[in-house]
C-alpha cells in the first residue's frame, strides 16, 4: 500500500511538472486530418535511470494518432514524449523512470473504454488524454479503479462530484465567458454599434457544446453587448 501511494504521489508530481509544455503544444494544431485504422497503436518513450533500480511510472496516453484530430494532437503527443525523455535524461526525479504508452482511439468515443482498459493492461499508472469526450466516458471507471486521469479541457459539470479526474488547463465555460468579456471590452464597440450578432459552430464532442452553451448564456445576460444567433454542431467524420 505504501508503494502504491508513493507511485501515485510521484505520478501527480510528474504530470503537474510536465503540464506547461503539454499545454503549449496543445495551442498549435487545428485538430483535423488523418485516416482511421481498426487497431490500436502502441509506442514507448523510455530512458533508463542508471542510479539503482528505478521506480517506473507509466503514463497511458489515450489519444488520436490516425483519426480526425490526429494533426492537432500530434504536437501534444510529441511534447509528452519529449518531456518524459528530457526528465529521464536529466534525472530530474531521482530514482524514477518515466514511460509513455499511446493508444490510438481515433477520436471515436466507442474506443474510450477499450483504450483505457488496454492502457491499464499495459501497466499504465495514470491516464493523460486530450480526447474531449474521454474524461466524461471514463469518470466513473477511474473513480472506481482509483486511477488518476488528467485532461487539458473538460466541461465543469463533469468534475462534480470530485474524483480522480483533473483538468490542468481549460474549462470551456470559463473560456467562453472570458473571451466574450474581452471582445466586449477591447474589440466590438457595442455602445456605438449596438450588440454584435454572434454564433458558434463546432464538433459534437466534450468541449464545443459546453463552450457554445456558456457563450449563449453570456449573451443572454448581456443583451446590450451581444445577440446570440445560433449554434451548429456536427458529428466529426473523415
Amino acid at each position: 500500500m505504501i508503494r502504491i501511494a508513493t507511485r501515485v504521489g510521484i505520478a501527480l508530481l510528474v504530470i503537474l511538472s510536465m503540464g506547461t509544455a503539454l499545454l503549449a503544444a496543445c495551442g498549435d494544431g487545428d485538430g483535423e486530418g488523418g485516416e482511421g485504422t481498426a487497431s490500436p497503436t502502441a509506442k514507448s518513450t523510455k530512458t533508463t535511470v542508471t542510479s539503482g533500480e528505478p521506480v517506473v511510472i507509466t503514463i497511458g496516453n489515450l489519444t488520436d494518432l490516425t483519426g480526425p484530430a490526429s494533426q492537432g494532437m500530434d504536437l501534444v503527443n510529441k511534447a509528452l514524449a519529449d518531456m518524459a525523455k528530457y526528465y529521464n535524461d536529466k534525472g530530474y526525479i531521482p530514482g524514477v523512470e518515466l514511460e509513455v504508452i499511446d493508444y490510438d482511439g481515433q477520436l471515436d468515443p466507442s474506443k474510450d473504454v477499450p483504450g483505457y482498459e488496454w492502457l491499464r493492461g499495459k501497466g499504465a499508472d495514470l491516464i493523460w488524454t486530450s480526447v474531449p469526450a474521454a474524461p466524461t466516458t471514463l469518470k466513473v471507471r477511474v473513480d472506481e479503479d482509483r486511477i488518476v486521469l488528467f485532461t487539458p479541457a473538460i466541461d465543469k459539470n463533469e468534475l462534480v462530484p470530485p474524483g480522480y479526474t483533473f483538468c490542468v488547463a481549460v474549462v470551456p465555460q470559463f473560456e467562453a465567458y472570458t473571451l466574450l468579456k474581452w471582445i466586449a471590452e477591447n474589440d466590438w464597440d457595442y455602445r456605438a454599434k449596438g450588440p454584435a450578432k454572434i454564433g458558434g459552430a463546432g464538433w459534437m464532442e466534450g468541449y464545443s457544446p459546453a463552450f457554445m452553451k456558456a457563450a449563449e448564456e453570456y449573451c443572454q445576460t448581456h443583451p446590450d453587448q451581444f445577440q446570440w444567433v445560433g449554434t451548429y454542431l456536427t458529428n466529426f467524420s473523415f
